[in-house]
């Protein structure tokens, strides 16, 4: 992922593996070296469903080997509502507050990384395209409006 560049067209990129720390400088016409996926050890869970994020959750409560209870108690989550959750055909799904406590109740960090855009996002970008520049003038004004209900 390229982090900076510089006025003389060279760059520094960095690795988008989570725990790796390697960056270096990019010139112009220089080698980009080869990345090495075999090697890689990734630990992000891609999650694409309300069911991926359960069945992962799940399956780290079995590993460290906790009871629902004993979860739904560590994170402040009622009685009962875990058990509602977890199920392969869930009866109730978690509102995001509720689902980031009981991620982080099992060690995870909810991370929303950047990915390419689904067809249908750009296509919409490219016919509303002239609407763009009125779009970030009203972005900007709300966002001075939220600074000053802040203060």
């Amino acid at each position: 992922m390229i982090e900076a560049a510089d006025k003389d067209s060279s760059c520094i990129a960095r690795c988008k593996e989570p725990g790796c720390s390697m960056r270096l400088r990019i010139k112009p016409g220089g080698v980009i070296p080869k990345r090495e996926v075999d090697q890689r050890l990734s630990l992000d869970e891609v999650i694409e469903s309300f069911d991926d994020a359960r069945q992962v959750l799940r399956r780290r409560r079995e590993q460290l080997g906790l009871s629902i209870e004993e979860v739904e108690t560590a994170a402040g989550i009622a009685t009962d509502q875990m058990l509602k959750f977890e199920r392969d055909e869930p009866t109730r799904l978690p509102n995001i507050v509720t689902y980031l406590i009981w991620a982080q109740t099992l060690g995870y960090e909810v991370v929303l990384r950047p990915s390419t855009l689904p067809p249908i996002t750009c296509r919409l970008i490219e016919e509303t395209r002239d609407r763009y520049e009125s779009r970030k003038r009203r972005a900007e004004l709300l966002r001075q409006k939220r600074r000053r209900a802040r203060r």
